[in-house]
């Protein structure tokens, strides 16, 4: 639980994720070109996988991701892309991490509130399909997790496309900060489960924590 007296900070944390996962480089110190680095994960998934789909615009579509990421000029993020090989490369899921201040009246209660209540107001041409909340203690720390699916459809389509994402808000014990881990996805098939597999990744989380 987090209730008491918040006397720490987090200073540093690490976590599991399965092969196909590969870090985003978001450290605006490391000199690091978008297309380069798409293009080296291009080459480790052809080197790993003895028959990779086809390449076409993948690499694009990771150095795109990258450059979006970096816009939201945000030092406290991290993110890793998952990989999907079969047939043609393609982008399995992104995850984000985040750590982020809380105030006194922060918690896993008012976050679960606003959590329910900010995934009801869609934007224009969305629609939620579906949507879980649960708590969950794991060693790091208390959990509010969150999975939902939900439909878009741009404006004069017939049709709309499927996304789903999960959220996980870690709160350890006695801290004044949290980790929010995002999950998106557009691949059904990146997942058997997309709750339980992610939030096994979150489950790996390890926290180190000092006083404030």
């Amino acid at each position: 639980m987090t209730a008491g007296v918040r006397a720490l900070q987090i200073v540093d944390y690490d976590f599991d994720v399965p092969s196909n996962f590969y870090t985003v480089p978001l450290d605006p110190a490391e000199s690091v070109d978008s297309t380069r680095w798409a293009e080296s994960v291009v080459a480790d998934v052809a080197q790993r996988d003895p028959n990779p789909g086809t390449t076409g615009d993948f690499a694009a579509e990771l150095a795109e991701l990258r450059t979006r990421l970096l816009g939201q000029r945000n030092p406290w993020l991290t993110a890793a892309v998952s990989v999907r090989p079969e047939k043609q490369l393609t982008i399995g899921a992104v995850l984000t991490v985040q750590q982020l201040a809380m105030d006194d009246d922060d918690g896993p209660a008012a976050y679960e509130r606003i959590a329910r209540e900010e995934s009801t107001r869609m934007r224009p041409g969305a629609r939620s399909r579906d949507l879980e909340l649960w708590r969950a203690d794991i060693p790091a720390g208390e959990v509010v997790g969150l999975f939902q699916r939900i439909e878009f459809t741009e404006l004069g389509a017939a049709e709309g496309r499927l996304s789903e994402r999960t959220v996980f808000a870690v709160f350890p014990v006695g801290s004044s900060e949290m980790l929010q881990f995002a999950f998106t996805c557009d691949d059904f098939g990146a997942f058997a489960s997309m709750r339980e597999e992610t939030q096994a990744i979150v489950e790996t989380l390890h926290i180190v924590t000092e006083a404030l």
